[in-house]
């Protein structure tokens, strides 16, 4: 074989050596930038998963008080809505009076045997329009869940001495309350 053919065969198989080193170099430059890239990623979502944590930790820290006092109002018997119901009456100079309490509807049950039971309150109160609409401002803004399901307010026609009292209140109020007896 003339020299030429040596020098060419050797060339070629440098070149291909070349190439293939080459080719080994690119593969291994972006093996090592994909495995950079997954090492960022999931160093970013375990920190995202520390700060959730650690605002979900401190809610609860700051919600602590607010809550024990929202479990307080959640967990009241039937005889202390009552009593909270006619104070508002009290308090407005209406004389509020609850006759009548029943459950409304079937209640939702709650973890550790307890009920969300909805009830509903029948009341009645007299005065003037003004302290009827205060009486239903204040009902409305009870510490519990309250909803005015029926509201009726009508001058009462026996007091036209003092008509500006003379004013009557029926109405249906549902609390939404935890218990664990039904009514």
């Amino acid at each position: 074989m003339p020299r030429f053919a040596y020098l060419s065969w050797v060339s070629l198989a440098a070149s291909v050596a070349l190439l293939g080193a080459l080719i080994y170099g690119a593969l291994s430059i972006q093996s090592s930038a994909l495995d950079r890239a997954n090492e960022i990623a999931q160093s970013a979502q375990e920190s995202d998963k520390s700060a959730y944590n650690e605002r979900l930790h401190s809610l609860a820290a700051e919600t602590k008080d607010e809550r024990a006092q929202l479990d307080t109002f959640a967990h009241m018997d039937i005889v202390t809505l009552v009593q909270m119901l006619e104070d508002v009456g009290k308090k407005t100079g209406t004389g509020a009076q609850v006759s009548d309490a029943s459950a409304a509807g079937n209640g939702v049950a709650l973890p550790g045997g307890e009920n969300l039971q909805p009830v509903v309150f029948t009341l009645s109160a007299k005065g003037s329009f003004q302290q009827l609409m205060r009486a239903v401002s204040l009902y409305e803004r009870l510490p519990l869940a309250v909803h005015i399901d029926d509201l009726d307010i009508e001058h009462d026609p026996d007091t036209d001495t003092a008509p500006a009292t003379g004013w009557h209140m029926t109405a249906r109020i549902r609390v939404t309350s935890v218990t664990q007896t039904s009514l």
